[in-house]
């Protein structure tokens, strides 16, 4: 299978995940979360606990990279949006959807969904091998695969990414 067929089956391995509640207290225990990948997050009325994500839903598409993988990640998203910080997409969400609140202070009435898909290597690039390394570039890649995704079937890139409009063209 070739890369761009791979990432193809990785967006559509990523939407048949299920909803799980940002803030329910075991949300983030997942050992796969402890790795490289893409998550979406979604910021609703509805109770999607455990239902399938449509991308209708996508509210925000992120990823990580990092040591502490998508558990570290979407932490600090849940940190920022009490405290306005730590994460770009966290202080987007504490300035524009709470009012300058904390998320727990702000009665907005709705609750914060994520799915994610993890990538397993290793992410510290002192002793990452170049399989490793071709696994985070497919993180990074699966990202963007993933917005496009998005825009091209809902017309509009995910509320809470800092993009600018999308032109969708006919090729």
């Amino acid at each position: 299978m070739g890369p761009l067929r791979e990432i193809d089956s990785l967006v559509l391995q990523l939407f048949s995940q299920s909803w799980t509640a940002l803030h329910s207290s075991n949300a983030l225990t997942r050992r796969d979360l402890k790795f490289p990948g893409v998550y979406l997050l979604s910021y609703t009325d509805r109770d999607l606990e455990g239902s399938g994500v449509h991308v209708r839903d996508v509210f925000y598409v992120g990823m990580s990279n990092s040591n502490g993988g998508v558990s570290q990640r979407l932490k600090q998203f849940r940190t920022g949006i009490e405290k306005n910080g730590l994460h770009s997409g966290a202080k987007r969400f504490f300035r524009d959807y709470c009012d300058n609140r904390p998320f727990s202070q702000a009665n907005t009435g709705k609750r914060l969904y994520f799915a994610a898909l993890s990538l397993q290597c290793v992410s510290d690039k002192a002793v990452a091998r170049p399989d490793d390394f071709r696994q985070m570039g497919h993180v990074a890649c699966l990202e963007y695969y993933v917005i496009a995704h998005v825009a091209t079937q809902t017309g509009h890139n995910p509320p809470l990414n800092k993009l600018g409009r999308i032109a969708l063209m006919e090729h």
